[in-house]
């Protein structure tokens, strides 16, 4: 498998995205103060009720299998999500995220030999919960999809994010999915998304 090479480079993007989304962070504060004269949204209220969001980042698989032998992989994948907002602090939406390679991995069936993944897309329907105005979390239940067998996937996340402007936010995800009597994965990323339609407040 010809993976070291790509996941080296998506790390050193990702390393550079969270840069510029630490910076954003920092700078937020500084911007806010600068127009507290403007309009300030308030916690209560949303840039619009519909939400789409790209991002990128590292699956870690504990039970991952290289060359024959057990070993933890971590592997660039990608994400694609769109959320609708049901009320400011509750949404619903699909998150789907690919692993653009194939891999294996040591199944909890102990009568069940390594499994094989090629490309695997995992499709789930989530709820999201938002807390506070930067810390949201979101659980749901989907599909792991490949050429070899669908699997099960339940997931729990949590999300940070920052404005940065007109409905654009930048944020940080911590993911873990179990697939259902198979493995494991938790997944680190970093994402932009858009608020789209009109503003939304209760």
């Amino acid at each position: 498998m010809h993976t070291a090479g790509f996941s080296n480079i998506l790390l050193n993007h990702l390393r550079m995205i969270i840069l510029i989304l630490l910076a954003t962070a920092i700078s937020t504060p500084i911007f806010a103060q600068e127009e507290d004269e403007i309009e300030h949204s308030e916690e209560n209220e949303l840039h619009g009720r519909h939400r789409l969001t790209i991002g990128m980042g590292h699956a870690h698989i504990p039970a991952g299998i290289s060359e024959g032998e057990k070993n933890r992989l971590n592997l660039g994948a990608f994400t694609v999500d769109y959320d609708f907002a049901i009320t400011p602090k509750w949404s619903v939406g699909l998150h789907t995220d690919v692993i653009p390679t194939n891999y294996e991995v040591e199944s909890e069936k102990s009568d069940e030999a390594a499994l094989n993944r090629t490309s695997p897309v995992s499709v789930v329907l989530a709820g999201t919960y938002r807390f506070t105005e930067h810390i949201s979390v979101h659980a749901g239940y989907g599909q792991e999809i490949t050429k070899e067998e669908s699997l099960s996937v339940l997931r729990l996340g949590a999300e940070y994010a920052v404005e940065i402007r007109n409905g654009w936010e930048a944020a940080i995800s911590l993911t873990y999915d179990r697939k259902v009597e198979t493995y494991n994965t938790w997944f680190l990323g970093v994402g932009f998304g858009k608020w789209l339609g009109k503003p939304f407040k209760e």
